[in-house]
């Protein structure tokens, strides 16, 4: 069985990101920005606060996220991301980083 974690709104789900990871999940220094690892527009209002979707890190590591369309972030956390919203979602977002499939 999957269990999912779904916030009702953006207040929760930060809070939610951010009390699985207070700190950047990329470097360890201390999280200020809480990411969308499949971007918002992509999701269906029913998954777009699944807390397993998102992912905590600092100013830096953010920018570079969406600077490099989440290249920089591990293979097994971007599978993660996208096998919880497959879960709700009725069309299947495929794995992938820029350039490649997975």
């Amino acid at each position: 069985m999957i269990t999912l974690n779904i916030a009702k709104n953006a207040s929760e789900w930060r809070r939610e990101v951010f009390a699985d990871e207070p700190s950047c999940a990329l470097c360890g220094e201390r999280a200020t920005e809480s990411h969308h690892i499949v971007y918002r527009s992509h999701l269906s209002p029913r998954a777009l606060w699944i807390v397993e979707n998102g992912i905590a890190l600092c100013k830096k590591h953010h920018d570079e996220c969406h600077a490099t369309h989440n290249a920089i972030l591990p293979k097994a956390r971007l599978r993660a991301a996208v096998d919880a919203i497959n879960c709700v979602e009725s069309i299947p977002v495929k794995h992938f980083t820029k350039g490649r499939t997975a």
